[in-house]
């Protein structure tokens, strides 16, 4: 057999596909470092079978597979191809070709055909095992086989003589058949440990299966006289159920007729209240439609009030502005008079001056000559004098006008300063009054605001509280009733298990006379407390052990027995405390089921109960396993070697040996003991709470009533508060409007007066200040007057030379002139009168036309008061009858009010006297509720007497009933009589007889078993024995002859030396290991591993032309085992291949010339592209021909 071709696709660096042919003889591939020559020795090793993906240099497997370049994306799939010549048959394979390929993909997936054919790893390695191109063998020497075969142990070493000797598939015969006795060997100590079980079971089980079928014959005769016994209690009972039934619906259709009455009182009740409120929510608008226009006829009487002042002020006035118009218009007759005599007066002044003007003019005609000029000087300082005689004059008069007008003047600021100050201080009064009102007012306004807000909010928490109150008074009646029912059923259930129900004649009379024996404990129901959801499992464990009676000590027990004896009522089961012994489960046993999925707890630890009964309870459940479901419950039976009592929560029971109880469980969830003492306890804790709550409500009921009659109480108070506040603050409105009306007319008053005051100040002003230039202005003239006096004087003297004609002419001219001067002096004091007096009359017709006017404004005052006063008069009697109405309506409303709340006190007291009904009634269907669930619970319990002891019903019974002449009594008597000898067979194990003949049929069948398996042991061990010593003769052959091989060939290889191959331990050659020796020329014996690398790599190449002398293989793979030669030694492996290549092909991986030169055929790698390798093919042979 040889290699044929080598095709790859995809693994590692050949990523296209490559074929590579392989002729006989030796086969070189070449190339330089990183090209992938050592990819085509994996490559093959790889389809060969190598799973380890570290012995092919990567990580994990699917690194073989070609990951990509820079310009090459991955591959998905490696795939190996390698073909084989059979035709000498060297493989078991019959065909002359063989073809294996491997695949593998990047997921992970593998694939592997032999001869195109789907096949299994499995299959291509035994192909291969024992050819001497398995795993192990040294045919494939990779890099760094060499280092790793001679740093191996010993031990390891001894595969590659294994390979060769063929022995592999007897150790793995062997190791299944090793496999096989352990399991062997395991069933027998499974069978054995079985066997011994049941040995002890077989004769118990003998007994208690005759015991069994003397009590199932008893039984069978109690269960049918026990079915007519249920059947005519039954009976019984359904008349008594229908009794209470038919009085239950009369209470029924009493409690509906009274609901509806209370609810047609509540109806009444919501629809008062609705009324009461909408009527209350009537009087507050009417309230407020009443304080609106009771402000409006306050506010119009006040204005009317205010008119009234008005009034009354602007006659008084306008009596005052008649006076005053009257004096002014005699001062303007006066004055007007006086201008007249003026203007008379100054027409004469103006005559009499121009005569004298004449006269003189004459005069001075007359006087000539040189005195002209001196005259003239003296005429005009004459004429000044005159003059300023004249300014004087007029400057006096004006002077005692302006004192007589200042005067007069002063006089009137005084007057009026008198009665500004007097309205100033009644002014400042108003205001402070009004003030005063206004924070009067406020105060009243904020008083009444938050007393109308107090009671608008008091009126929503009535309504509030009256809703909440109702609720509540409802809510209580309900939870009344809901309590009731629950005492009911409590007081149904206490009377069962005060009269034990469900118990033994025997256990009902014992607990029932417990005072007689004061170390009686009670039953074993009675002791524990179980969680809900282990009640159903617990009772279906025990059974009839719940009704079992615990003592203090084997004396009471002994004195209860003499009891029932003596009484001849029945019989029980006694537990002494005392000398009861615990059955518990082994704590390993325990710390293993915790580790088991489903394992929920031992019963004992489950429940809870009071530590001096703990010998009982353990007892009776200190072995007895719960689990979750019937699988888990299985699994956990079967660790346990079925040695103990499993139950699951749904009550399936696995007992001792492996039989299992289970199926439908048709007891109700209270039908049992247990379940009936934990819903009794769960009714005590409910209706303990149920009547805090009640209490409770009861109490809310009451404060909220106190608190709704307490709320009406401040709401009548409120209300009358507020109607107060709204008296107060309307009377303070009117107050301050009148006092706002007045105020306004002093401020008019005020401003007129100050208006005067300010004109006639204005003018006194002037006038002082007229009068100071009036004063100065006659110092100056009195002055002048003396200056000119002085040249006067001066110039007459000047004129005393002149004749006494021209004197006397003078003298007449002076006269004149004086006469002149005076009478333009008097003209001019009367021009000046004149124009004060016609200035006078001009003021005095300005205030007369002032004063008219302002009467002519109070006379139009007068008329649009009138006619505003109509109006308001009007609307006024309006208003007035509108609040009569409102008030006559509020007083209607008010009177409804009282009634709805009298009707509101009588539904009130009607709902209690309802309720009260309702609660009697009540109190009367939950006796007949007691009564009636008493009667459900006994036929239920008989009921499910017939369903769970006899899977029967009711119907199916009666219809089965048997005609008999015995009655109630002499039936109950039979029962009893049967009862005591069923109780005298004691604990009977029904399934005994099944178990009899199961546990006898499995024994017989086990003991076959064992026999078997004994054969088939020593069979086994036979067959073992023949290949261990066939291994040994053949390793021991191989290992001689390679060893002989060996030392032949190593002074070959080395030119000198020898060396040798040893056991390690000679006396086991199946498990010894080898050493390798070796001394090479010139140096001493020594182990491999103080060789150098060169010796040991020809050491090692010695080894596997051993082997090939030994045993030829059709191939040898070598990857670069030369590399640490010399060239010597190189060409002496390259000639040593050429001896056996006749026998093996050669496929050598090598960087080396001599060995390159022994090749018949080259191929060399190259990364043309990089990392991507290809392969190009030489043959040397052909070359050399050539």
């Amino acid at each position: 057999m040889q290699l044929k071709s080598l095709v790859l696709s995809g693994f590692k660096s050949f990523a296209d596909k490559t074929e590579i042919n392989f002729s006989e003889g030796l086969t070189g591939i070449v190339g330089p470092n990183g090209s992938g020559k050592s990819n085509v020795t994996e490559a093959i090793r790889w389809a060969m079978g190598e799973q380890s993906a570290k012995s092919l240099r990567g990580e994990k497997m699917p690194d073989i597979i070609f990951a990509g370049t820079d310009i090459r994306p991955q591959m998905n799939k490696a795939e190996v191809t390698l073909a084989f010549d059979n035709s000498d048959q060297y493989l078991k394979q019959e065909q002359a070709n063989v073809t294996i390929t491997r695949r593998l993909f990047r997921n992970g997936d593998s694939e592997f055909y032999l001869n195109q054919k789907s096949c299994r790893l499995k299959d291509i390695v035994n192909l291969f095992m024992d050819s001497g191109l398995g795993r192990e063998s040294f045919s494939i020497i990779s890099q760094g086989r060499v280092e790793a075969i001679f740093n191996s142990k010993p031990e390891d070493r001894r595969n590659i003589i294994e390979e060769a000797a063929g022995v592999l598939k007897y150790k793995q015969q062997k190791k299944k058949a090793q496999s096989e006795l352990d399991q062997t060997d395991e069933n027998l100590s499974r069978v054995t440990d079985i066997l011994h079980e049941l040995r002890g079971q077989v004769e118990p089980l003998k007994e208690q299966s005759s015991i069994a079928q003397d009590y199932l014959d008893q039984k069978a005769q109690y269960d049918a006289l026990h079915q007519q016994l249920l059947v005519i209690e039954i009976d019984q009972l359904v008349a008594d159920q229908k009794t209470y039934k038919e009085k239950a619906q009369t209470l029924a259709q009493a409690l509906q007729e009274i609901e509806a009455d209370i609810a047609k009182t509540t109806a009444a009740q919501t629809e008062n209240q609705a009324t009461l409120a909408q009527l209350e929510q009537q009087i507050e608008q009417d309230n407020q439609t009443l304080l609106e226009k009771s402000r409006l006829a306050e506010n119009l009487l006040g204005q009317e009030n205010v008119s009234k002042e008005r009034a009354n002020y602007t006659d008084a006035n306008r009596q005052s502005l008649v006076e005053q118009i009257d004096t002014l218009k005699q001062q303007l007759t006066a004055e007007q008079a006086n201008q007249s005599e003026l203007k008379a007066s100054y027409e004469e002044k103006v005559t009499a001056l121009r005569a004298l003007k004449t006269e003189l003019t004459t005069l001075k005609r007359q006087a000539s000559g040189s005195e002209a000029e001196l005259k003239a000087k003296i005429e005009q300082i004459r004429q000044e004098y005159i003059d300023q005689m004249q300014a004087q004059t007029t400057n006096h008069n004006e002077q005692q006008y302006l004192e007589k007008n200042l005067l007069q003047t002063k006089t009137q600021l005084a007057r009026q300063d008198s009665a500004v100050d007097e309205t100033s201080t009644q002014l400042a009064q108003k205001k402070a009054e009004q003030a005063a009102q206004k924070a009067q007012l406020e105060t009243l306004k904020a008083q009444y605001e938050t007393l109308s807000n107090e009671l608008a909010e008091l009126q929503t928490q009535i309504n509030t509280d009256q809703a909440a109150y109702q609720n509540q008074q409802n809510s209580w009646f309900q939870a009344s009733g809901i309590l009731q029912k629950a005492k009911a059923k409590q007081a149904s259930l206490a009377e069962l298990n005060d009269d034990y129900a469900g118990f033994y004649q025997g256990v009902k009379a014992v607990l029932k006379q417990k005072q007689q024996f004061p170390g009686l404990l009670g039953a074993v129901a009675e002791l524990m407390q179980v969680p809900s959801e282990y009640q159903q499992a617990i009772e279906l464990a025990l059974g009839a052990q719940l009704q079992q009676v615990v003592t203090r000590d084997e004396q009471t027990a002994k004195q209860a027995i003499e009891y029932l004896k003596t009484n001849r009522i029945g019989r029980a089961t006694f537990l002494p405390n005392n000398v009861v012994k615990p059955r518990l489960l082994p704590s390993s046993l325990v710390h293993q089921l915790q580790q088991q999925p489903g394992f929920i707890g031992i019963a004992s630890e489950l429940v809870q109960f009071d530590e001096q009964v703990r010998p009982v309870m353990n007892h009776l459940m200190g072995n007895l396993i719960v689990a979750t479901e019937l699988e888990p419950a299985i699994k956990l039976s079967q660790l346990t070697g079925h040695r103990y009592r499993i139950i699951t929560l749904a009550g399936d029971i696995l007992s001792p040996g492996g039989s299992m109880t289970g199926g439908h469980n048709n007891r109700q969830n209270n039908g049992g003991l247990l379940a009936r003492k934990q819903t009794l306890t769960d009714l005590e804790g409910q209706i303990a709470k149920m009547q805090v709550a009640l209490d409770q409500k009861q109490a809310s009921v009451q404060a909220a009533k106190a608190q709704l009659t307490a709320r009406q109480a401040e709401l009548n108070t409120k209300q009358a508060a507020l109607e107060t506040a709204k008296n107060q603050y309307q009377a303070a409105q009117n107050t301050l409007a009148l006092t706002d009306e007045r105020l306004s007319q002093f401020e008019r008053q005020q401003q007129a007066t100050d208006y005067q005051v300010q004109q006639q100040q204005q003018a006194y002003e002037a006038d002082l200040k007229r009068q100071a230039e009036l004063v100065a202005a006659e110092a100056e003239i009195v002055a002048s007057i003396a200056q000119l006096q002085a040249d006067l004087e001066t110039a007459n003297e000047q004129l005393q030379h002149f004749d006494e004609s021209q004197k006397q002419i003078a003298q007449q001219q002076t006269a004149l002139e004086t006469k002149l001067a005076v009478a333009q002096a008097e003209q001019k004091n009367v021009q000046e009168k004149l124009t004060v007096a016609t200035r006078n009359s001009n003021d005095l017709a300005a205030q007369l036309k002032a004063s008219q006017d302002k009467l002519a404004a109070l006379k139009q005052a007068d008329q649009e008061d009138a006619s505003s006063q109509k109006e308001r008069r009007a609307l006024l009697k309006a208003t007035n009858a509108l609040i009569e109405k409102v008030q006559a309506k509020l007083a209607t409303e008010r009177a409804q009010k009282e009634t709805l709340k009298a009707e509101q006190q009588t539904l009130q007291a009607n709902a209690t006297r309802v309720y009260q009904l309702q609660k009697n009634s009540l109190a009367e269907q939950e006796q007949n509720a007691v009564g009636l669930n008493r009667v459900k619970i006994n036929i239920d319990q008989r009921l499910n007497t017939l369903s769970e002891d006899y899977q029967l019903t009711y119907e199916a019974a009666k219809a089965a009933l048997a005609a008999s002449d015995l009655t109630d009594d002499q039936l109950r008597s039979k029962l009893k009589l049967l009862k005591l000898g069923l109780a005298d067979l004691g604990t009977v194990n029904l399934a005994a007889i099944d178990d009899y003949q199961r546990v006898k049929e499995r024994y017989d069948f086990l003991m076959q078993q064992d026999a078997d398996l004994m054969d088939a042991k020593r069979q086994l061990l036979a067959s073992m024995a023949e290949m261990d010593t066939e291994v040994e003769k053949r390793f021991k052959e191989t290992f001689e002859q390679t060893a002989a091989a060996f030392e032949t060939i190593f002074p070959i290889m080395f030119g000198g030396g020898h060396a040798s191959l040893t056991f390690t331990d000679p006396s086991a050659l199946l498990t010894s290991g080898i050493d390798i020796i070796a001394q090479p020329p010139g140096k001493k014996l020594q182990r491999l591993s103080l060789l150098s690398g060169g010796e040991r790599a020809l050491t090692a190449i010695t080894l596997l032309f051993a082997i090939l002398k030994v045993r030829p293989v059709p191939f040898c793979i070598l990857d670069e085992v030369e590399a640490s030669l010399d060239e010597a030694n190189v060409d002496r492996f390259g000639r040593f291949m050429k001896r056996y290549e006749s026998d093996t092909q050669f496929i050598v991986i090598t960087h080396r010339k001599g060995t390159m030169t022994q090749a018949n055929r080259l191929y060399g790698v190259t990364m043309a592209e990089s990392g991507i390798s290809k392969i190009v093919s030489v043959s040397l042979e052909e070359h050399a021909t050539a």
